[in-house]
């Protein structure tokens, strides 16, 4: 950002900040006839409004500042120039990110005026202020650090700023998720003040996050500190995805990265029951019937914690011979392979990760004193096992028919996308409810919705067709994997014969 250009931006930035500002103060602590202390209540609730706003602000400025921090060095052709200093990828993905980093700072400190109006009014005080900056810039460093990752797979500037704003739509999304199941009942009437730390995951419940603090036995840790742990741990994740993008032929970075995948999906599946157990009291109160099955509610929380590898298959179990040579084909099945990112170990790889998950649900459910799972658990472990293989073998179907990799995963996506939404999409257009679904409407229920392969993950009382599920998946994905045999084998024949 160099000439006059970011001055105009700051100076639009800071209009817009003072506009939105002057207008919900007057829409919410403007009028007449306030209280003491329904004045005092708007002034948090200006101060909140405000913190809301520079969270919605990092959300689409952070990642457009790294979306093509690489992609414009590929091309300017200056990659390889700069990948052939005797530097490790690390330190210039590092760099790349502190570099975009200080300008959320500068936005930060720009907007410190207007956020000060809550400081001389008394509805928020400077620790508040200094605490939430804090917070937000460990949600911009996940921003950038992920945008910077997504930036490494893409070659066009265009196409790296649109994945980058659909990851951290992702992101805010499920990170809200999670947020908001401890919010109601650990800031409501009577309730607990300290409620898990992932109510700091979310870019738009700052200011509860950072006037809270997490029990650890007989400790309060401040979850704005947990939140920068988890940072931490998260950039590290990204950046290790694209170090090995820029090197793919380092086994010691790709081993790295394999492996704290899986830490991290058990760390994830851990985490889930956590945090929204303190929801279960008051959800299976309202609504008995909705009392979870342990079975399926350990599976879930567990396929929940690896649901990125269902939506990212279409990029773990393709390969082809136009990339680079990791992608090559060099066997089907080898435990050997496992942690290289080789097609060999896709599948053995894969298997490692739903075992993680599912452990850490396991584990996750039974510290927070949740029931154990019954005997019918274990026919549900044979879903996503299944799941994972029809997915592998998809894979190598469309890589062997596909004469290209960049081919063969674009179809791969399309055919998860009908996978996932094809059934529900269909039944929504004829307004048809699941037949496991009670309704008081006139809704007609179908049973088409059990050709969706989701449906034993959610119908509680037909829980034990999940392993007759996950053995026809198996035995798809396994059929698909002997056609992409065969058709390896009759090209290679035709290249035989050709030359």
């Amino acid at each position: 950002m160099r000439g006059s250009k970011p001055f105009w931006i700051f100076t639009a930035y800071v209009l817009c900040l003072c506009f939105i500002g002057v207008w919900t103060y007057w829409t919410s602590i403007g009028r007449e006839g306030l209280s003491l202390s329904s004045a005092q209540s708007e002034l948090t609730g200006f101060f909140n409004s405000l913190i809301i706003m520079l969270g919605a602000a990092i959300c689409v400025i952070s990642p457009a500042l790294t979306a093509t921090a690489i992609v414009a060095e590929r091309q300017r052709l200056s990659l390889d120039l700069v990948l052939s200093a005797p530097v490790e990828p690390k330190y210039l993905l590092v760099g790349k990110m502190i570099s975009s980093y200080r300008y959320t700072w500068m936005l930060l400190i720009l907007a410190l005026p207007i956020v000060a109006m809550s400081v001389v009014l008394g509805g928020a005080t400077w620790k508040d202020v200094f605490s939430c900056f804090l917070l937000l810039s460990f949600h911009a460093m996940i921003f950038t650090s992920m945008a910077l990752l997504i930036s490494t797979f893409v070659n066009k500037p265009a196409a790296a700023v649109i994945y980058s704003f659909i990851g951290v739509a992702i992101y805010v999304v499920a990170s809200s998720m999670l947020a908001a199941t401890a919010l109601p009942f650990s800031f409501g009437g009577g309730a607990s003040t300290h409620p898990p730390f992932t109510i700091a995951l979310s870019p738009f419940f700052v200011l509860q996050a950072v006037n809270s603090s997490m029990l650890i036995g007989s400790v309060e840790v401040p979850n704005w500190l947990l939140a920068g742990v988890f940072t931490l741990l998260l950039c590290r994740l990204f950046l290790l995805g694209a170090a090995v993008n820029l090197a793919p032929l380092d086994k010691r970075i790709s081993a790295n990265l394999r492996l704290t995948g899986l830490l991290y999906t058990f760390g994830l599946g851990a985490l889930i029951p956590y945090s929204i157990h303190p929801a279960m009291p008051a959800v299976v109160g309202a609504s008995p019937e909705l009392a979870p099955d342990p079975s399926l509610y350990v599976l879930n929380i567990g396929l929940g914690s690896i649901c990125w590898l269902f939506l990212g298959s279409w990029m773990l179990f393709t390969y082809g011979r136009t990339g680079s040579r990791r992608f090559w084909p060099n066997g089907h099945f080898s435990l050997r392979h496992t942690l290289d990112g080789t097609p060999a170990g896709q599948l053995p790889y894969a298997l490692l990760l739903v075992g993680s998950g599912l452990l850490g649900a396991y584990l996750g459910n039974r510290w927070v004193g949740g029931d154990a799972p019954s005997d019918s658990y274990a026919p549900g472990l044979l879903w996503p096992v299944g799941f994972v293989v029809l997915a592998w073998g998809l894979g190598h179907l469309l890589s062997a028919a596909c004469r290209e990799m960049k081919s063969a995963r674009a179809f791969h996506f399309c055919a998860e996308m009908v996978i996932f939404f094809g059934i529900p999409l269909l039944m929504s257009v004829a307004r048809t409810a699941p037949s496991w679904v009670k309704t008081d409407s006139d809704m007609p229920t179908s049973g088409l919705w059990y050709l969706w392969p989701f449906a034993p993950l959610i119908d509680r009382g037909q829980f034990w067709l999940a392993w007759a599920y996950g053995v026809v998946m198996i035995c798809i994905g396994l059929w698909f994997k002997l056609w992409a045999v065969n058709l390896e084998g009759r090209r290679a024949r035709e290249l035989s014969y050709a030359g």
